[in-house]
């Protein structure tokens, strides 16, 4: 017998395959896809030493193997903004992920801040299980993990809370009586009572006289120190202003005010407290007599 030398001829799929003595095999590197291509075709010459040769045409069905693929995510993010006390139907985070062979695909979570979370297993939405307050907690790191049942494909997540400015509030820390008692005819400019505020973020704070049927009496000054934060002194405006037997026809009269004995007129008066964006306001109740 001859010896015969063999040769894959150009064209069709021969890039992908190359023969070795009288073996065939895929180049280094490659391997069949199914999901690509189900079947190979290259023509094979055999050569004697005489240069006559034949040339013979293959055919290799690929057979599919049922899974072979891990499901990869394409969320294309990393990073996620929203804003503190964000609804707690929003949206922080949505991974989409893809399978080759056509898997189901189920979303799970994990990582150091899992607890905080809940992930549609269906879809890879994620949802905070609390509103976020910036203040407490600014930032959320987690792993969102793909899987088809046997493979899967992760990928770390990080979302920031933007602080939203909260608006300033009132505390009881310097002044905790219900009612500001005075006795008519007293100077103007005397202090009767003090009111005091706070602020999450520390902004600076300034109180007005904002409201109320019996505003026209009084005035309040805006100080600060490091002991008491900012506070508010409510003065009179005018000596003999208000006059309790002027006004004890049309306000409320109390006769029992705690550590107060007497019969009282009860004032309506509204104080605001603004951080320069946003405003508080609460009533407060000086009494005279």
């Amino acid at each position: 017998d001859d010896s015969l030398t063999y040769s894959v001829l150009s064209g069709q799929d021969s890039g992908l395959v190359e023969i070795n003595g009288s073996t065939v095999k895929f180049k280094s590197g490659v391997s069949a896809d199914y999901e690509q291509d189900q079947s190979l075709e290259f023509t094979l010459r055999a050569t004697d030493p005489d240069n006559l040769y034949k040339d013979q045409a293959f055919s290799l069905n690929v057979l599919n193997i049922a899974n072979e693929h891990a499901p990869e995510i394409i969320s294309s993010q990393t990073t996620t903004y929203i804003p503190e006390n964000a609804s707690l139907e929003t949206v922080i985070y949505d991974a989409n992920a893809l399978d080759s062979d056509g898997d189901d695909i189920t979303f799970t979570i994990s990582g150091i801040d899992k607890d905080y979370l809940k992930i549609d297993s269906d879809d890879g939405e994620v949802r905070l299980k609390q509103s976020p307050d910036y203040e407490i907690k600014g930032r959320y790191t987690y792993e969102v993990i793909a899987s088809d049942g046997e493979f899967s494909d992760e990928k770390s997540i990080t979302t920031i809370i933007t602080n939203i400015n909260d608006a300033p509030y009132f505390t009881s820390t310097i002044d905790t009586r219900d009612y500001f008692t005075f006795q008519e005819n007293t100077s103007g400019g005397s202090i009767i009572g003090l009111v005091s505020a706070d602020d999450v973020e520390s902004d600076a704070l300034t109180f007005s006289i904002s409201g109320g049927a019996d505003a026209s009496y009084f005035e309040i000054e805006t100080l600060h120190s490091q002991s008491l934060g900012y506070y508010g002194r409510i003065k009179i405006k005018e000596y003999g202003q208000p006059d309790f037997n002027v006004i004890k026809g049309t306000h409320t009269l109390k006769t029992d005010i705690p550590g107060n004995p007497g019969e009282y007129a009860i004032l309506d008066l509204e104080v605001s407290v603004s951080d320069g964006s946003l405003t508080t306001t609460k009533t407060f109740n000086p009494a005279v007599y």
